[in-house]
């Protein structure tokens, strides 16, 4: 599977840049909400599609990166559900936290869904998904798949 988005990269600075929402409490971080869709792509055929939607709740100071992609044709045998990556994190110091991480597949299985929560007190993460739980040491710089497309973002508005 090779499905491809052009100009994603430049489309999800934009996106970024340019959304606007009002917040019930002020922030001070430089983080903008927004929800953008893109076409997946392969060839001259698509073949999907992808929404990223990056939100915040004031009242807990969380915000929540999700990505939902949906195939069609051939590629909707192989995830015939959508392939959802959802990251929920704070801004603590100027730096990107990651508080728990979903994944799912999109098959039927879901064999290999995985979730992941941080516990920065310990320097700890556990890892749940299929064959069990396990656990793993983290370091201030540890990122998931989500937050890190948030702390990429931030870099790029920043030049």
């Amino acid at each position: 599977m090779t499905a491809r988005c052009r100009w994603c990269s430049f489309l999800l600075v934009l996106a970024f840049l340019s959304s606007q929402e009002v917040d019930a409490q002020p922030r001070t971080d430089d983080i903008t909400p927004y929800r953008a869709n893109y076409a997946l792509v392969e060839g001259d055929k698509r073949v999907g599609q992808s929404v990223f939607t990056l939100s915040y709740d004031a009242a807990s100071r969380r915000y929540t990166f999700e990505s939902q992609s949906r195939f069609r044709g051939l590629l909707r045998l192989a995830a015939p559900r959508p392939v959802i990556e959802r990251s929920e994190f704070v801004v603590t110091d100027d730096i990107v936290q990651p508080i728990a991480f979903d994944y799912e597949d999109g098959t039927r299985r879901g064999r290999r869904n995985i979730t992941l929560s941080f516990d920065w007190s310990a320097n700890a993460m556990t890892i749940a998904k299929r064959e069990g739980v396990g656990a793993a040491t983290i370091d201030a710089a540890t990122l998931d798949r989500g937050s890190v497309r948030v702390a990429l973002m931030r870099d790029l508005a920043r030049g």
